[in-house]
């Protein structure tokens, strides 16, 4: 993602334009979008960036094998989690507005949470986190037993 590696102040219109596929420096951006802070919240709001449902209740594949996918898809994206989490600091408006986009991720569609469902996302990205922070994975954990180990724990205490 262009935004990830350049920056939002980083990445011209032009970058997104050429990037997608549009016209360059035709406004075509704009008929869109009226700024890249919209498009990067849409973006959010729409795609979760591809993350897997951590959702307890839901049917599908197995618990650990959505975790470990979606701790996949996190570590994939470890120059969106710095962006994301320097914009914290920097343009907390803009973090917010992602996060709310983001939050589909863990809200089911009827709207409802478990907090199982919560305490799994925040074991992930603070797995994810602390492994690009540190170079290594927690505990020595591999993401295969942290994926078991953590449905393992939420299932017991349904």
């Amino acid at each position: 993602m262009l935004f990830a590696r350049k920056g939002i102040a980083g990445t011209r219109i032009a970058d997104v334009e050429a990037a997608v596929g549009l016209a360059v420096g035709t406004g075509s951006f704009h008929r869109h979008f009226r700024n890249k802070d919209e498009l990067l919240v849409a973006v959010a709001s729409s795609t979760g960036l591809g993350l897997p449902s951590l959702d307890v209740a839901a049917n599908g594949d197995d618990l650990a094998v959505r975790i470990e996918a979606a701790v996949g898809v996190l570590q994939d994206q470890a120059t969106l989690l710095a962006l994301v989490s320097r914009l914290q600091v920097e343009r907390p408006e803009l973090a917010a507005a992602l996060h709310e986009g983001f939050v589909g991720w863990v809200t089911p569609p009827d709207g409802g949470r478990d907090p199982r469902t919560t305490i799994i996302t925040s074991a992930v990205v603070g797995y994810v986190v602390t492994r690009q922070t540190f170079g290594r994975h927690p505990g020595g954990l591999d993401p295969a037993t942290f994926s078991e180990q953590l449905a393992a724990m939420a299932e017991s205490v349904g």
